[in-house]
């Protein structure tokens, strides 16, 4: 009964065996021009793939990694975006080194042409040229 019982639990130590218990801390892109970057820490699975799928992503920062492979054989993982910019944003928290740009104002501003009707607040509304002819008599 002992020798089967043995036997019977050979296969999950196996299968355990198998998978990595490692992680990475990666940079996860938003798409967010004032938070680009979130850290994640996803696991690494046995074929090298980041768990979420994160070496499809593009513009994610992945430092590189080692992992084992289903065959027990010890593999390593190059990097993406491992450049300077993404290892210093990668440094720093997931944080641009230099701050994002401001977005840009969602409001056209329009020029006021000589001669146009202008709706100032408040009961008062004058043209532009008899605030000109106004000037002149003072």
């Amino acid at each position: 009964m002992l020798a089967v019982c043995a036997l019977a639990a050979i296969p999950a130590v196996m299968a355990a065996g198998q998978d990595n218990e490692k992680q990475v801390r990666i940079c996860h892109a938003t798409n967010s021009d004032t938070n680009p970057y979130v850290e994640q820490t996803p696991a690494i699975a046995n074929n090298g793939d980041l768990n979420g799928g994160h070496l499809g992503h593009p513009d994610d920062i992945i430092p590189p990694y080692v992992y084992v492979d289903k065959d027990g054989n010890t593999q390593s993982y190059p990097g993406k975006n491992w450049d300077d910019d993404g290892q210093a944003i990668w440094e720093n928290g997931c944080q641009p080194t230099t701050p994002p740009e401001p977005p840009a104002p969602d409001h056209a501003v329009r020029p006021v042409h000589r001669g146009t009707r202008q709706r100032l607040p408040g009961p008062l509304r004058l043209r532009q040229s008899e605030l000109g002819r106004r000037d002149a008599a003072a």
